[in-house]
C-alpha cells in the first residue's frame, strides 16, 4: 500500500522533475510521504501541488497524472479488488484499505435500495485552483478503478463540480464520458447503483483470499504504527463532521482507542503534543471549512465548535489566521 501522492511524484520524477524541486518549500519531513495515508495540512499539501503546477506549466496536470495510476500500482490491495467477485465486494475493499485516500479530500458516499452517490469535500480551506487538482485527481482515480474493475466507463452517471468549467474543459470531456455539470453547491458523483451486483471479469477467489489475508496483515501492522495524534484528530474531526455532534473530549477519544485517558495523555506527551492542542487543530481546520464552504452562521459555527459566545470565537478565529472573521464572510 501507498499514497497516491507518491505515485504522482514517481510520475513527476520519470518525466524528469527532480524530486528536490517537487518538494521544495513544502515543510513535508523526510519519509511522510512514505505513509500510505499521509496527513499534511493546508500549507504543505498547498505548496507541494504549486510546485508540481509551477514546474509542469499544465493546467490540467491533476487529471493527467491521476488517469495513469493503475489497480496494479497498489500492490496487493489493488489485486485483491481486481480478483474480487462482484464490483460491490471490491468497492468495499477500496474504502476499507483507503487506496483512493487523499490529504485533502474528503469523500462521503450515501447508498440507498436506488441510487449511490459520493460528495467530495475539502478537508480544510484550500484555494479555488489548489481544490480543484485534489477533486480533478480523486475523480480520475476513481474512474479508472471503476473501469479496470468493470471493463467498461459506464459506472459513473454524472458528475457535478462545485467550481467554474476550467480553461481546460477538453480534458475533462476527454476523460469523464458522461454528463458534466459546472457551477453547482456540491461535487458530486452519481454511480449506476446496479453496477454494485456486477461480477468482475477477473474474479479469482483463491488469489482474493490470498490477497486479503495479506492485506489485513499489512493494514494491522500500519494502523499501529500511526501516531495516537493522527488517530486523536481524526476521531474528534470525523466525529463533528460526520454527525454534528459536540466534540470528543478526552474520555471518549480514549474510550475509543481502547486506552485510559491517563494512557492517552502520556502517548500524546511522548509525541510532543497534547490533547487540548490536537482540539484546537480540530477546531480551527473545522471553522475555516464550515465558514468557507456552508452557509452556517457565524454564531452557529462557533455553538457548533463549542465556544460559549461568539466573541471568543471571533479571537480564536484571529489567533489561527491574523484576521478577522469577517475576512472570509464580510456580510455575516
Amino acid at each position: 500500500m501507498f499514497s497516491a501522492l507518491q505515485f504522482q511524484l514517481a510520475r513527476l520524477a520519470a518525466r524528469g522533475f527532480a524530486v528536490a524541486d517537487l518538494m521544495g518549500g513544502t515543510g513535508i519531513r523526510s519519509g511522510q510521504l512514505d505513509d500510505p495515508w499521509p496527513h499534511l495540512d493546508q500549507e504543505q499539501y498547498s505548496a507541494l501541488v504549486r510546485n508540481i503546477q509551477r514546474l509542469t506549466g499544465d493546467p490540467a496536470i491533476g487529471l493527467l497524472l491521476n488517469r495513469e495510476l493503475r489497480l496494479s500500482h497498489l500492490g496487493l490491495s489493488g489485486f485483491a479488488a481486481l480478483t474480487s467477485a462482484t464490483f460491490g465486494s471490491a468497492r468495499q475493499l477500496i474504502m476499507r484499505y483507503r487506496v483512493l485516500k487523499d490529504p485533502a479530500i474528503f469523500p462521503r458516499h450515501q447508498l440507498s435500495r436506488d441510487s449511490w452517490t459520493m460528495i467530495l469535500a475539502p478537508t480544510y480551506p484550500l484555494p479555488a485552483d489548489i481544490q480543484r487538482f485534489a477533486i480533478e485527481g480523486h475523480l480520475a482515480r476513481t474512474l479508472r478503478y471503476c473501469t479496470e474493475l468493470t471493463g467498461s466507463a459506464g459506472a459513473i452517471i454524472e458528475i457535478d463540480f462545485n467550481y467554474p468549467a476550467p480553461g481546460h474543459l477538453a480534458a475533462y470531456r476527454d476523460l469523464f464520458p458522461c454528463p458534466l455539470r459546472f457551477d453547482q453547491p456540491h461535487c458530486r458523483v452519481v454511480f449506476d447503483r446496479t453496477v454494485l451486483d456486477a461480477s468482475l471479469p477477473d474474479a479469482n477467489p483463491e488469489m482474493h483470499a490470498m490477497c486479503v489475508r495479506e492485506c489485513d496483515l499489512h493494514l494491522a501492522r500500519l494502523e499501529a504504527a500511526e501516531s495516537v495524534s493522527a488517530k486523536v484528530y481524526q476521531a474528534i474531526y470525523r466525529n463533528h463532521s460526520l454527525s454534528g455532534d459536540s466534540l470528543l473530549n478526552l474520555g471518549d477519544v480514549a474510550s475509543r482507542l481502547y486506552m485510559s485517558p491517563r494512557t492517552l495523555r502520556r502517548k500524546l506527551l511522548s509525541e510532543n503534543t497534547s490533547f487540548q492542542k490536537i482540539t484546537g487543530d480540530v477546531r480551527r481546520d473545522l471553522a475555516l471549512y464550515y465558514l468557507a464552504e456552508t452557509a452556517l452562521s457565524t454564531k452557529e459555527v462557533a455553538f457548533s465548535l463549542g465556544y460559549s459566545t461568539v466573541n471568543n470565537f471571533h479571537r480564536a478565529f484571529k489567533d489561527w489566521t491574523g484576521q478577522r472573521v469577517s475576512a472570509m464572510r464580510p456580510c455575516d
